[in-house]
């Protein structure tokens, strides 16, 4: 289980116990967060200014990705069942399909209702 606040601060929790297992920090409010199937890797998203997507490994916990190109809040993530691309939904009312081992912006669908 994974929590993000207000400061940036995003950790990372064992549910059985409550044990923190890693913590993470972030530029910006955090809005949302999904794990990879795999586990492997944790995608944040920022909102109040900041408005990029980052993707955390969770073996090492390092930043190893940014993805920019919503102009407003993100407010909702979640990977493809094999974890080789992700969605992601913002208060620009567009939702984003991302191919992550390339790094880009695969596809955008705009003027959504708001999410």
């Amino acid at each position: 289980m994974a929590s993000g606040d207000g400061g940036g601060t995003i950790k990372v929790w064992k549910v059985e116990n409550g044990e923190e297992l890693r913590t993470f920090h972030a530029q910006g409010t955090i809005g949302s967060l999904a794990f990879s199937p795999d586990g492997v890797l944790l995608a944040s998203g920022t909102v109040e200014g900041r408005t990029d997507i980052d993707l955390w490994d969770m073996r090492n916990g390092e930043k190893i990705q940014t993805l920019r190109a919503h102009t407003g809040n993100v407010n909702n993530l979640v990977f493809s069942p094999e974890g080789a691309q992700l969605a992601s939904a913002s208060g620009d009312l567009s939702a984003k399909l991302w191919i992550l081992k390339a790094g880009r912006l695969y596809a955008t669908s705009k003027d959504i209702d708001p999410l």
